[in-house]
């Protein structure tokens, strides 16, 4: 197996993803930079992030026709936002699930020999559980993307997760895009 590729999901798909890249994946345009939510949210539940592409609102695919917009318009039906469907509320709030997922996602890092801490930190004890979180929701929304690939999820659905497992001091990394060190 290559050790490059997504642990849980190998791919043989190319890497496309490259540095300094600001397309929005889920959207597939570049996202303009957003102050306000009121800028860009009609779901009523979304917050600003870190970036503009991770500033976006679930209602905006129904204006793009890319094939993560079209997954997520299929698993959202007629609901207002995607943090209503059921298999996102139930992913999101079972901790036993999130934190075996994060075991299993130790286990096979180990087995690939690729580097990966197990310390839960007592700064922030939900870290490995928004983790899980947004890595078993995008699999839910899109299936396996491939090796290396990663799309943001809807503002509303990272705010739903952080919510749900916080960070007392309110500090998160964000979205980031995964790179082949080779290229």
């Amino acid at each position: 197996m290559d050790q490059r590729a997504f642990s849980r999901f190998p791919s043989t798909s190319a890497v496309s993803s490259t540095p300094g890249v600001t397309v929005c994946h889920l959207l597939d345009k570049i996202i303009p930079d957003r102050v306000q939510v009121s800028d860009f949210c009609t779901c009523t539940n979304c917050s600003i992030q870190n970036t503009a592409r991770e500033t976006i609102c679930c209602r905006e695919v129904w204006d793009s026709s890319c094939k993560y917009s079209e997954n997520l318009k299929a698993k959202m039906g007629d609901l207002q936002c995607v943090t209503q469907v059921q298999e996102v509320i139930d992913i999101v709030d079972r901790s036993l699930q999130l934190d075996l997922f994060h075991e299993n996602d130790v286990f096979l890092k180990r087995q690939l020999g690729l580097s990966v801490s197990t310390r839960v930190l007592a700064s922030d004890p939900h870290r490995h559980r928004r983790f899980a979180a947004y890595t078993m929701l995008t699999f839910f929304l899109h299936g396996s993307t491939g090796m290396k690939q990663r799309v943001e999820l809807p503002s509303c659905l990272v705010k739903f997760v952080r919510d749900r497992w916080p960070n007392s001091s309110g500090d998160y990394t964000g979205f980031s895009d995964a790179y082949n060190n080779n290229e």
